[in-house]
């Protein structure tokens, strides 16, 4: 019911965009494939025709989480290309456009460009932590399992910290570190067993 109103008096072509991503956001949030991707591309839309810049960077970065969230893999691709292509290093969350390009890769199997874009997201301040577990998966998937471990335990570490900023509950705090932990001692078995199998030979 909110939505609706919002939507029924948004007057400008900027509020309408705006509306239209929170909706999309909702049906995201519902799993509704159709009408998430549907109203996201309805933003774009107001958003092209508002000429806002940071709109439409923020329209093609949700188009483009949309997309990727359900496999579309290639157009998800062209909307974070259009996001990195007209972002600046000062506009605020410039690092998770990086970030989410650089998944992309990595959901592609391309590992050398997955990093670059990845290694650009942590240059800039308050990069998301979730950068530090893709990183991890794709050196793990290589058998660099040092530097996979490495990687996650830097995750791990930084996701205690800001779990424990944000005050959860101590029964979701036990059950976050025994699930991490079990994490972090899987992955440093598979560094022993590589180096392990290097020393026999």
């Amino acid at each position: 019911e909110t939505l609706k109103k919002s939507l029924k008096y948004s007057l400008s072509a900027k509020d309408s965009s705006i509306a239209y991503n929170n909706v999309s956001y909702v049906f995201d949030l519902e799993e509704n494939e159709d009408s998430s991707i549907f109203y996201s591309q309805k933003a774009l839309r107001h958003a092209e025709r508002s000429r806002d810049s940071a709109l439409l960077i923020t329209s093609w970065h949700n188009l483009s989480l949309h997309f990727s969230s359900y496999g579309h893999i290639d157009s998800a691709m062209i909307y974070a290309r259009k996001t990195i292509q007209h972002s600046t290093p000062q506009l605020k969350g410039c690092s998770k456009y990086y970030s989410h390009l650089g998944e992309i890769y990595a959901d592609k199997e391309n590992k050398d460009s997955a990093i670059y874009y990845l290694d650009k997201g942590l240059s800039f301040p308050n990069a998301p932590i979730s950068i530090y577990r893709i990183l991890s998966d794709l050196e793990n998937k290589s058998k660099h399992y040092q530097i996979a471990y490495f990687y996650l335990n830097t995750y791990v570490t930084r996701l205690d910290s800001f779990i424990s900023q944000k005050g959860v509950t101590e029964i979701q705090h036990l059950i976050y570190k025994h699930q991490t932990e079990m994490n972090v001692k899987e992955e440093q078995n598979r560094y022993k067993r590589f180096i392990g199998y290097f020393i026999f030979l």
